[in-house]
C-alpha cells in the first residue's frame, strides 16, 4: 500500500517536535532576560562589561561614554530600583510565569504532533480501506460478510456477477443462494461454519435465474474486541466453468479410453482373423475347415452368441456344425429357403424383432440377430448367425459397424477357403480319379500300391491284387459302338465300388482292364473274393438305348506279396499273367500267378 502525499514520513514527526521545542524555549528565555533587565539593570550591566571585557571587546567607556553618563544611569537605576523583598517576588513571579508559559507550549507542541500522529494514521487506515475494497471489488471470487445471524452483512460486486443479485437486495437477509434443493452436505458445512468453524468444500447453489452455479467455497470467522464471534466471511468461487472442463475432459478421456480398448480389441480380431485364415489355407479336408472355423469363431466374437452352419448340397439343408454363447438361437437344421440371408444372398440384420422380414428357421427371437451367407465362386457353402449377448430387457444394436464388418470378413474368408478346398480336392479327384468310372486311375493305383507294400512289410502283413478283364469287349464296342463300351465300363465300376471293402483300393488300369488291391488280404481269401467278384459279373446286366449289351462275363487273375513279387511293378505283371493263362485257358475264371 502507497503512503498518501500528506502523511509524513516515519522519523519527519520527532524531528518537528525538537525544533518547535528548541524555538519555545529560547523564545521563553528571551523574554526572562527581558524581564530580568527590567529588575537588575546594574547587574546586568556588569555582567555585560565583565563578559565585554573577558572577550576582548571595547567597554562603553571606551565607546565614548563618560562618567557621568554612567552614574546618571546608575543613579537612575537606583532611584528606580525597589526595594530587595519587593524585586525577589517580582522575579520569583517572572520564573513561574515563564515556566508555566514553558511548560503550556511543550504541551501545546506534544498534543499537536499526537493529533498530527492520528491524523496520518486514520488517512493511512483510510487509504489501507480503500485499496483493500478495491482488491475486494476487482477480486474473482465473491466476498460475502455475514452477521452472527448469517444475514448479509457485506455483498462484493463479484457475487453479483456470480448469482445475479445486488448488493442493496441482499443486505440484511440470508443468501438467497441457498434454496430449498441444495446439498444437505453443503447446508450442514453452511451451519458449522456460521458457528465459527472454518470450512470449506464444493457445493452447487442457484443463479438468480435458476441455473445451476457450481462454487468453491470457504467459511473463516470474525472475532470481536472480547473474542466473542462477530460474523463470518465466506469466499465463493464460481467454478462451472472449470467444473465442465473437467467433465468434458473426464468425456473425452472416457472417449479415448474406449477408443483404445475398442482399438485393441480390434486388433486382436483382427489378429485372431488372419491365424484363422492361415490355418485354413492348411486344411486339406471341408471338415478340417470348418473345425478349423468353429474353434475361431467364438473368440472372434466372444461378446456374441452365434451358430455355424454348413451347407449341403445333396440334401439341400443347412445343418449347425458349431454353436457358442448364452443365447445361441436357430434351429439344428434348415433349408435355404427358410433364411432370408441365403435367399437374398446377402446379409440380412435384424435390429428389432418387429423391425423387418424375420427368417424361418429363427423362433422365439425377442433381440437382433444379423445373418452373414458364406458364397464363393457363386455357391452357397455354409451361413454364420450372431446373436447379442444383452440383459433380459435391454435393447440396442447387435453388432458395431466394425464388428458387422469383421463378421462379413471373416464369412468371406471361410467361404474362399472352403471354395479353395473344394477346388482343390477337385483337382485332386481329377488327377487321380477315372472319369469313366469315378474309380482311381492307373497313376493313383501306382503309387497306393508302393505305399501299401511298405505299410504291410513294416507290419508284417499279406497283401493281394486281383487284375480283371472284361471278356470279348471289342465284340461289343462293334456292336453298339464306343457309347455302349463305355455304359458297360461304368456300370463295371458301380458294380467293383459295391462289392469291396471301404480299405479296398479299386482302379481302373486302362481299357476294359481294372485291378483291386487288398490290403492285409491272404491268397486264399483273395482267390475266394476274387471267384465271388466272376460270378457277380455274370449276373451283371447292362442296357444301351434299350438294348442288354448281352451277359458280361469277365476273366481274373491274382497275385500275392511277397509270393509273387517283391514290389509293386512285379506283383502287377505276376497278376496280368496268370489274367492271360485265364483267357489262354478259356475266360471266364480266376487263375492265380505262379
Amino acid at each position: 500500500m502507497t503512503v498518501p502525499k500528506h502523511t509524513l514520513k516515519p522519523g519527519i514527526l520527532p524531528r518537528y517536535v525538537m525544533l518547535l521545542a528548541a524555538i519555545w524555549t529560547g523564545l521563553l528565555i528571551f523574554s526572562l532576560v527581558g524581564s530580568f533587565h527590567q529588575e537588575y539593570p546594574d547587574a546586568l550591566e556588569t555582567v555585560r562589561t565583565t563578559a565585554w571585557s573577558q572577550r576582548g571587546l571595547p567597554t562603553p567607556l571606551e565607546r565614548g561614554f563618560t562618567q557621568v553618563n554612567l552614574a546618571y544611569l546608575t543613579q537612575s537605576s537606583e532611584e528606580s530600583a525597589p526595594p530587595r523583598t519587593a524585586r525577589n517576588q517580582r522575579l520569583g513571579t517572572i520564573w513561574l510565569r515563564q515556566g508555566v508559559l514553558w511548560l503550556l507550549g511543550l504541551a501545546g507542541i506534544g498534543l499537536g504532533a499526537a493529533l498530527l500522529d492520528r491524523s496520518g494514521i486514520e488517512m493511512e487506515l483510510e487509504e489501507a480501506n480503500r485499496t483493500l475494497e478495491g482488491l475486494i471489488e476487482a477480486a474473482p471470487w465473491a466476498v460475502v460478510g455475514l452477521d452472527p445471524q448469517g444475514c448479509v452483512c457485506w455483498w462484493s460486486p463479484a457475487a453479483t456477477r456470480i448469482f445475479g443479485w445486488r448488493a442493496h437486495q441482499v443486505v440484511g437477509q440470508p443468501p438467497p443462494f441457498l434454496s430449498e434443493d441444495v446439498q444437505p452436505e453443503f447446508r450442514e458445512l453452511y451451519a458449522r461454519g456460521l458457528q465459527g468453524e472454518r470450512v470449506g468444500g464444493v457445493a452447487v447453489c442457484h443463479h438468480r435465474n435458476g441455473m445451476a452455479v457450481d462454487i468453491s467455497f470457504s467459511m473463516s470467522p470474525l472475532y470481536g474486541p472480547e473474542d466473542q464471534l462477530a460474523g463470518v466471511v465466506a469466499v465463493l468461487e464460481d467454478i462451472t466453468e472449470r467444473q465442465n472442463t473437467e467433465k468434458e475432459l473426464f468425456r473425452v478421456n472416457e472417449q479415448l479410453k474406449s477408443w483404445v480398448f475398442e482399438f485393441s480389441r480390434r486388433n486382436r480380431d483382427i489378429t485372431l482373423l488372419n491365424q484363422m485364415g492361415d490355418l485354413l489355407q492348411t486344411c486339406k479336408t471341408v471338415e478340417e475347415a470348418y473345425a478349423c472355423a468353429g474353434r475361431f469363431l467364438p473368440r472372434i466374437f466372444s461378446r456374441e452368441s452365434g451358430v455355424l452352419f454348413r451347407c449341403h448340397r445333396e440334401q439341400n439343408i443347412l445343418i449347425a456344425v458349431d454353436r457358442w454363447g448364452e443365447q445361441a438361437p436357430g434351429a439344428e437344421q434348415f433349408s435355404p429357403d427358410e433364411c432370408q440371408a441365403l435367399t437374398t444372398r446377402q446379409d440380412h440384420l435384424i435390429q428389432h424383432p418387429g423391425s423387418g422380414l424375420l427368417c424361418g428357421h429363427l423362433t422365439g427371437v425377442s433381440h437382433s440377430y444379423m445373418c452373414i451367407p458364406m458364397i464363393a465362386q457363386g455357391e452357397t457353402l455354409g451361413l454364420i448367425l450372431l446373436h447379442k449377448n444383452l440383459p433380459e430387457g435391454a435393447t440396442g444394436e447387435i453388432l458395431s459397424e466394425a464388428k458387422k464388418r469383421l463378421a462379413v470378413t471373416a464369412a468371406k474368408q471361410i467361404a474362399l477357403s472352403l471354395a479353395n478346398i473344394k477346388l482343390r480336392n477337385s483337382l485332386q479327384e481329377q488327377a487321380i480319379r477315372d472319369p469313366l468310372t469315378g474309380l482311381f486311375n492307373r497313376r493313383y493305383l501306382e503309387e497306393m500300391l508302393e505305399r501299401e507294400i511298405l505299410r504291410v512289410q513294416r507290419q508284417g502283413a499279406p497283401l493281394s491284387i486281383i487284375m480283371l478283364d472284361l471278356d470279348l469287349f471289342k465284340h461289343i464296342n462293334t456292336a453298339f459302338g464306343h457309347d455302349g463300351g463305355d455304359a458297360l465300363i461304368q456300370a463295371v465300376g458301380d458294380f467293383l465300388r459295391g462289392h469291396f471293402r471301404r480299405g479296398d483300393i479299386a482302379c481302373r488300369y486302362g481299357g476294359e482292364e481294372f485291378i483291386v488291391i487288398l490290403p492285409e488280404a491272404s491268397l486264399e481269401s483273395s482267390v475266394a473274393r476274387a471267384e465271388k467278384m466272376r460270378q457277380g459279373m455274370q449276373e451283371l446286366q447292362v442296357a444301351y438305348r434299350g438294348r442288354s449289351l448281352g451277359p458280361v462275363t469277365a476273366s481274373l487273375g491274382v497275385a500275392a506279396f511277397p509270393d509273387h513279387g517283391a514290389d509293386g511293378e512285379a506283383l502287377i505283371r505276376a497278376a496280368d499273367a496268370a489274367l492271360y493263362r485265364a483267357k489262354e485257358e478259356g475266360r471266364n475264371r480266376v487263375v492265380i500267378a505262379g
